[in-house]
């Protein structure tokens, strides 16, 4: 392994060194991090890559500044080549377990003078310099505990060992293999949850707070950013499904298949579908202005059209103004309450079928008297009640009115009565 860092000395002449971590694993089988590093640099005189021999001196504190020194490591005669050394440390402690460690080094001409103590020290995170590098397995029964440093990448995996329900990816996170015998695999474009060879749950967020997708502050428990608009062929923010599909937007939903709409199913298998609240569900409208509304349809016919049809060959078509029952593209009987109950068409009150009628009745003394039905309404029946004479005639006169005549008059007394039973009907 290697540690990276830039630090500068100034004597005479200023001496540039930097260094760099880098671990690697030359024994096959999983690798572990030892105590031991190398520790590589450039050495710089004078502007220059330095070459020569030179004592380096390397203390580890527990401190930026002050502290307690944990340990000190001399090395003689370093050769530096072009400016390049590197030199094996080893300070009986894994310096990357999680504490933070910082080493101080001095440097001089090899068996020249006083060392010089290059400032400041240097916090051992492996940070500015090699990637660290791992040719086979790394296996960690602990916790990897990744804070980056700089903006660069607290852990960098290279491509690509796709996962698959038999093994490999990336990384792979394995659970206890006797009560719990699952593994999380990760390659570059993919995320596998594995139960012993076959497909595993998922989770995310099993403990609460939101996932967005697309968005960095999602408000929803799953919150999809805006994307491209749904139309016959593609589109959409979330997509279920590959050419047969629904996809959805920020204001639809539609159906594919092979590219071009398809039937949208809602609770096919049973079970209420609620769509809007007491106001507001246009079908094919923009503006609803009811519960439910839907647009002008052609007009219900014989053969067929409606803005609503209820049924298949055999069907109850309705328009704007009409109700049709069909049957085989002809008209059929339109059954209204079949199996009982009262209908009521027309005015506020009334009896088993109220359709506007109204009873008008007309009285008089003398041997005639006519029941004029209200304007704007039809006759639809008519009678009479007499005093004693005999009946001579009830029968209608027009469609609005009722003759009753008796063959004398009711001696002075209004007992002569005709009745008209009137409706809003048209005949």
């Amino acid at each position: 392994m290697f540690l990276t860092r830039t630090i500068r000395w100034s004597l005479a002449v200023m001496l540039l060194f930097c260094s760099g971590l880098v671990a690697s694993a030359e024994s096959q089988g999983p690798f572990t991090m030892g105590t031991e590093f190398v520790y590589q640099g450039n050495l710089h005189q004078a502007g220059s890559p330095a070459d020569g021999l030179f004592d380096l001196s390397f203390e580890l504190f527990d401190a930026r500044r002050d502290g307690r020194s944990l340990g000190q490591i001399d090395l003689l005669d370093v050769a530096v080549e072009d400016g390049v050394f590197a030199v094996e440390l080893d300070f009986r402690r894994s310096i990357f377990a999680g504490d933070s460690y910082w080493i101080e080094t001095q440097v001089r001409p090899a068996g020249v003078g006083v060392y010089n103590l290059l400032a400041p020290r240097d916090l051992a995170v492996g940070r500015g310099g090699s990637n660290c590098t791992v040719d086979t397995d790394v296996l960690i029964s602990g916790t990897l505990d990744i804070e980056p440093q700089l903006q660069e990448p607290g852990l960098e995996i290279t491509c690509c060992n796709e996962a698959s329900l038999a093994g490999g990816g990336q990384v792979v996170l394995h659970g206890d293999s006797i009560t719990d015998p699952a593994a999380l695999r990760i390659d570059y474009d993919e995320i596998q949850s594995t139960l012993l060879g076959q497909p595993d749950h998922l989770q995310l967020n099993p403990h609460g707070g939101n996932i967005g997708l697309g968005l960095s502050d999602p408000v929803h428990p799953v919150h999809v950013t805006g994307g491209p608009d749904v139309t016959p062929n593609g589109g959409g923010a979330l997509v279920v499904g590959i050419s047969t599909n629904i996809a959805v937007d920020q204001n639809e939903i539609q159906a594919h298949a092979a590219g071009a709409p398809s039937l949208l199913t809602l609770n096919n298998d049973g079970g209420n579908v609620r769509i809007g609240g007491w106001l507001g569900v246009g079908l094919a409208t923009n503006e609803p202005i009811a519960p439910l509304q839907l647009p002008e349809g052609p007009g219900a016919s014989g053969t067929g059209g409606g803005s609503l049809v209820v049924g298949g060959d055999t069907n109850v078509a309705i328009d704007q103004n009409e109700i049709q029952a069909h049957s085989a593209g002809g008209p059929a009987i339109l059954r209204i309450n079949r199996s009982g109950g009262d209908v009521r068409i027309g005015g506020p009150t009334g009896g088993l079928l109220d359709i506007g009628v109204e009873l008008v009745a007309a009285s008089t003394s003398t041997d005639s008297v006519v029941a004029e039905c209200p304007s704007g309404t039809f006759l639809l029946s008519g009678g009479c009640n007499g005093f004693t004479e005999p009946l001579q005639t009830s029968a209608p006169v027009d469609s609005s009115s009722w003759l009753c005549s008796w063959e004398g008059d009711a001696g002075g007394n209004p007992f002569h009565e005709a009745f008209a039973l009137c409706g809003r009907l048209l005949w």
